[in-house]
């Protein structure tokens, strides 16, 4: 018997709640466009589980971790990635 991984589930369900939170702000006009950018297994989880309204709504995609970056480095980081791309 395998031994439950706890820190993986938390991460699938906030992905999953991700998703759910996505698809109530696109369903409401809340944005036009979305880039995602999540450690590239969240990432993954996210693909399979957003709605097609949110989905459509996807400009980019960065399987990147970046939550130990200061802002202004993410941003440095979003735009090397994605300048000229839009």
């Amino acid at each position: 018997m395998q031994e439950t991984d706890w820190h993986q589930l938390e991460k699938d369900r906030f992905a999953h709640d991700l998703a759910d939170i996505l698809y109530q702000r696109a369903h409401a006009g809340r944005f036009r466009e979305i880039v995602l950018v999540a450690p590239p297994k969240t990432l993954g989880i996210l693909r399979d589980t957003i709605h097609s309204e949110v989905g459509d709504k996807v400009i980019g995609e960065l399987p990147k971790t970046l939550t130990t970056m200061p802002i202004h480095q993410i941003e440095e980081h979003l735009f090397d990635e994605f300048d000229g791309k839009g």
